[in-house]
């Protein structure tokens, strides 16, 4: 058991499987993020959203690390699922400073919360999130408060 962002404790992720769309599938968004684990395990990797699930890829460290550098990086894609849920299983969103920028924080309905920084295009990750939820649940409502969405099933 680690200490979350939040000083909670809850069990550690594990990587799994190679990322692949199951069968029916669609793919709405893909980008580079960071998901920070705790404040010392930080993973840089890429967030894929799907018409049913989030998932979070962490890149390989050796190729990332000592290959390609910060500068050619974002080029190769996290393949090796760290995290993921459904898209059901979502019951808020809200943002957290972080330094100088920002992190939003995914809490599920099971109360585990992930910390991803979605960087320049954020607005247009949350945009996508509700989007794709109400393609799941059409009759969800989402609530809006300051800078944190509920989804109220």
């Amino acid at each position: 058991m680690s200490p979350d962002h939040t000083g909670q404790t809850k069990r550690k992720e594990n990587v799994m499987t190679k990322f692949s769309l199951n069968d029916g599938e669609s793919l709405f968004m893909e980008g580079y993020t960071v998901y920070m684990m705790s404040a010392m395990n930080v993973y840089q990797g890429d967030a894929y959203l799907t018409s049913e699930r989030f998932v979070y890829c962490k890149k390989s460290d050796l190729i990332f690390y000592l290959l390609l550098g910060p500068l050619f990086g974002h080029l190769v894609k996290g393949k090796s699922i760290v995290f993921q849920f459904s898209l059901t299983e979502l019951k808020s969103i809200h943002e957290e400073k972080h330094g100088l920028g920002k992190i939003f924080i995914l809490t599920l309905c099971n109360g585990n919360q992930y910390a991803i920084q979605f960087g320049t295009r954020r607005e247009k990750w949350v945009n996508a999130i509700k989007q794709a939820i109400q393609n799941i649940e059409p009759n969800i409502k989402i609530k809006e408060i300051g800078e944190r969405i509920e989804f109220m099933k």
